[in-house]
């Protein structure tokens, strides 16, 4: 279901998946961790890897159109924290170093997987496994509004 609602609202507003999944990142990190920004290297199948200011918020009640705006270009100085990777293919990957917090999804033929690699230092897996619970509800209402 995620999988279909992804590449729907990505055709249907013209904004690349992996902005989708940023977005619904930024949603998630706000609802379990705390509400701010975060630097993120977003990384996927639209262009290079480059790094946003991701406003992560705690507000559900945003429409879809409002979580992506908080979605910006980042100054060129700034080292991003986190990273999120999209792509298509299933294929596994393994993170890279120098990030606090990583989300790989790949798109599989009717599913979502998703890859979570954290620094010990900076979560446990407590806040890890409810970051990855929060996820597909955010996919949901970024998607959806």
């Amino acid at each position: 279901m995620l999988t279909a609602e992804l590449l729907a609202e990505s055709e249907r507003a013209g904004v690349p998946v992996e902005r989708l999944v940023t977005a619904a990142f930024g949603r998630t990190v706000g609802c379990t961790v705390g509400a701010g920004e975060l630097a993120v290297r977003v990384d996927g199948e639209s262009g290079p890897p480059t790094t946003f200011i991701v406003g992560c918020t705690d507000e559900w009640g945003l429409s879809g159109a409002e979580a992506i705006s908080r979605v910006q270009p980042a100054p060129q100085a700034v080292t991003p924290a986190a990273c999120v990777s999209y792509r298509s293919a299933v294929e596994g990957t393994s993170p890279e170093a120098g990030f606090q917090l990583v989300l790989h999804a790949r798109q599989g033929a009717d599913v979502l997987y998703l890859d979570w690699w954290y620094d010990t230092r900076s979560f446990d897996a407590a806040t890890v496994a409810e970051l990855d619970e929060q996820f597909p509800l955010a996919v949901i209402t970024t998607t959806s509004g």
